[in-house]
């Protein structure tokens, strides 16, 4: 297929410059048979220093295509493997994010709790406090009825041993005036 292509282009070629040839002033050299196999055989040379140009050129463009693709592939491997890190990066600074906004919102509704019940703790503490009054009352009337108590049973006490006392006095005198 290659060579008949080939033909096919020499023919064109060798029809075009003959009909070039033809407008121009009539040369000799050029009409007869072997002027046009030499013109014939610097055509061909051409196609085939054309077609070896060009399949270098092939050559070199693939060579050159693969090379653009190996360098893509790494610089994209590359450029993956970054984002795969900063992407790691994200996700644990996210990851701690979370953690601080989850304390952060515990601590926020046990504030908003305290604001709340502001007035109920306040009243809690007031109740308390009349609490310790009563207790400090009952307490300190305790204190004092056991004072009393004791009070009253060292006077007691006292006025019995000023009462026998007073008996053994008399007793002493009678029995020293007899003597």
């Amino acid at each position: 297929m290659k060579m008949l292509n080939k033909s096919v282009l020499i023919l064109v070629l060798s029809l075009f410059g003959i009909s070039l040839l033809g407008c121009q002033p009539s040369d000799t050299s050029l009409k007869t048979v072997p002027g046009l196999q030499e013109q014939n055989q610097v055509l061909q040379e051409q196609v085939a220093d054309r077609d070896s140009r060009r399949s270098a050129d092939t050559v070199e463009s693939t060579k050159k295509l693969e090379e653009q693709k190996k360098l893509h592939q790494e610089q994209l491997a590359k450029e993956k493997d970054l984002h795969s890190r900063r992407l790691a990066a994200k996700e644990s600074e996210l990851s701690g994010l979370r953690l601080r906004l989850g304390a952060l919102e515990r601590e926020n509704l046990a504030l908003t709790e305290i604001v709340d019940n502001h007035p109920v703790i306040i009243d809690a503490v007031a109740d308390h406090k009349r609490n310790d009054v009563w207790v400090f009352a009952v307490l300190l009337g305790v204190a004092l009825s056991l004072l009393g108590l004791f009070i009253w049973k060292y006077r007691s006490v006292s006025d019995r041993l000023n009462l026998l006392t007073m008996k053994q006095v008399g007793e002493l005198r009678r029995i020293g005036g007899e003597v």
